[in-house]
This record gives structure tokens, sequence and C-alpha cells, in this order.
């Protein structure tokens, strides 16, 4: 992801459409000014995925969060998992925990649920969460915070640090068959690699690339190229190009600009300074019939290191549809 777009067999068009816009799954997570996570509403009546049981007598006494936990998932992150195999930006997992001891009922042994002792919430956000993808929260024992911040941390006593070794896209989606059984298909390699949300490289994630960044559009194919379609983006009421469907690039001749070579690189790791903010704006212009049309001017606002030539040229190209290009 080193200065050049993620998907390298899509070639992308000289277009522009401000009518583009397509929203983003309807996601039920909110947060406050500050970052903190809400508490989400209504979770017991999400799609149950499952449930798991760390009991305390197969661990010694001294089980890692022990209890029977029931996990959720809201309604339209698993539609959208249903329809695509893969987990959309705003998808909210929640998992409550509760005691559990072995008991006997009539003829029958097990273990069987008590009181509740904890919740807890995973939420796809990559703007948030460069690191992980995922932001970790939990709201503690009843009556539940009404709102947390994120769990800090990528150690592997952290929650993502663990989630690191989930088997898609930082889920344990093996200890619930639910999911297994609605995705529409297994991923190719070819398919999992152009879905795949791209993360700073870490030990855990050497063995799989060497990470994103430094400076990138997207953290994968799929979010210029959403399902192999044309790209999708919207324009603020300030101008601003938001979404990764649309990019700028910008040349000087034969050759890109001095500095930010031929495109911009609108996101960077933390730490580090973007290119710039992509804009449009629109000058009126008239037809050889008289009328009148808008003329999209493109244009890089907040640029990170210093200006652009005096010379260089500014265009905006939408991802393509890439069907069949392999």
């Amino acid at each position: 992801m080193r200065k050049f777009t993620p998907c390298l067999a899509a070639a992308l068009l000289w277009v522009f459409a401000a009518t583009s816009a397509v929203a983003d799954p309807a996601s039920p997570a909110r947060f406050d000014d500050d970052g903190a996570l809400m508490r989400p509403d209504g979770y017991r009546e999400w799609v149950f995925l499952g449930a798991t049981v760390s009991p305390q007598d197969l661990n010694f006494g001294s089980a890692y969060s022990p209890g029977i936990k029931h996990t959720y998932m809201a309604p339209e992150s698993f539609a959208h998992f249903k329809r695509t195999g893969a987990f959309p930006t705003g998808a909210v997992i929640v998992q409550e925990r509760l005691a559990t001891e072995p008991s006997e009922f009539m003829n029958a042994k097990g273990y069987f649920a008590g009181p509740y002792l904890g919740l807890q919430a995973m939420v796809k956000d990559p703007d948030r969460f460069p690191e992980s993808v995922w932001g970790f929260f939990s709201f503690g024992a009843p009556p539940y915070a009404e709102k947390v911040r994120a769990v800090p941390g990528m150690g592997e006593l952290d929650c993502a640090g663990c989630h690191a070794y989930a088997d898609r896209d930082w889920v344990f989606t093996r200890f619930y068959p639910m999911l297994a059984a609605a995705a529409p298909e297994e991923r190719s390699d070819g398919k999992a690699l152009f879905e795949r949300e791209w993360t700073p490289a870490t030990a855990a994630a050497d063995s799989v690339g060497d990470g994103l960044g430094p400076l990138f559009n997207a953290r994968s194919c799929n979010a210029c190229h959403p399902g192999g379609q044309r790209g999708v983006f919207k324009v603020g009421a300030d101008g601003v190009i938001e979404g990764d469907g649309l990019l700028l690039k910008v040349g000087l001749g034969e050759h890109g600009d001095p500095i930010y070579g031929g495109q911009i690189q609108n996101r960077a790791l933390p730490g580090l300074n973007a290119e710039g903010v992509p804009a449009v704006r629109f000058e009126g212009v008239a037809d050889p019939s008289g009328a009148s049309l808008r003329k999209p001017v493109f244009e890089l606002r907040d640029p990170g290191y210093g200006a652009l030539d005096p010379a260089t040229r500014i265009a905006g190209r939408v991802a393509q549809a890439i069907f069949g290009n392999g």
C-alpha cells in the first residue's frame, strides 16, 4: 500500500459524477464527541449468533472471562454478511456474559446460565481504529455503563491482540457455525485478498503481509471497488470528497508533481501527515447550444507537504467496475 492504489488490476476512469453517493449500511454504533461508544440499544433482539461456555471446572478454577457468552450481531451487519460473506464498516457484534456452574435439572446434568456479569462490544470502523480495524469496548457489570472508550492495546492479553489471530476479519467465526452457514460461499484466496482490510505491520501479521502505509488511499481493494462495482462517493456541502470511490490524479507534463507524484494519498498512518484533502468546486459554463452546465474543478486542500507546483494539473478519477478482470 505504499504510494499505489490497492487494486492494481483496475484501471481508473477520468470521470466525475457528483450523484454517485451511496450511503454505508445502517449501523447502530453511536459515538459521542469524545469518541466513546454509546451502549447499543435492543441488542438482545438482534441476530443471535450462538453461545460459548468457559466453565471454571474445566480451567483449573481460573478460567479467563468465565461464564456463558451470548453473542449477537446487529441485523444490518448480519444481512450484509449473508449477502457478501464480509463484515461491513459499521458492523457491531455484542457479547453478554452470564455466570454458570455445573448443575442438574431433572435427569440432566449441564451448565446453566445464571446472573448477568458483563457486556462487551466490537465495532468495525477502520477510520477510528486504523491499527486494528475493529474497536473493542467493555461496559462492565450490570447495570452497564452508558458509554465507554475503546479498550487500548495490541498486546496478546488485549482484545485486539487476541483477535489479530481470528479466523476472518478479526472475528472468531469458528465459534459461530451460524455465520459459516449464512455466508454465501467460501471466499477464494484472491477474493479474500481483494476484501482484506490492511493494517499496519505487526509481529502477528508478518506472515500474511507487510502492512499498510505509510501513505495510502484505502485499506482494501473492495473499498474503492465495492463488490467489484464502480466506486461510490459523495461531495459534502464544503466541497470535500467523501468516500473511497474517487481519488485525485496530479500531473506535470509527462511526469507527476515534484513532491506528490502522480496520485494524491489522502490517508496516512497515525503520527504522519496525509498528502491532503481532496475537494471539488463547480464553475458555470455553457455548451455550444447555450445550455448551462457545471464544470468540476478539483482541489487539494490542506496539503501536507507544501504546495503543488503551479503548473501541476489535477483531475478526478472514479474507480472503475472490474467485473471480468480476473
